[in-house]
């Protein structure tokens, strides 16, 4: 019962970091791409 509660709450506290990991991953991206631009403009 209490690891089945465990998991659970395991569960519950990653759901929520999902959009937050997945905006960051998109942020992350669009900067990279936006150096990556600028940096092969100058050449």
């Amino acid at each position: 019962m209490t690891e089945a509660s465990a998991l659970w709450h395991k569960r519950t506290s990653i759901v929520p970091a999902c959009p937050v990991i997945y905006e960051l991953t998109i942020n992350v991206w669009a900067t990279a791409r936006k150096t990556y631009a600028a940096s092969s403009r100058d050449w």
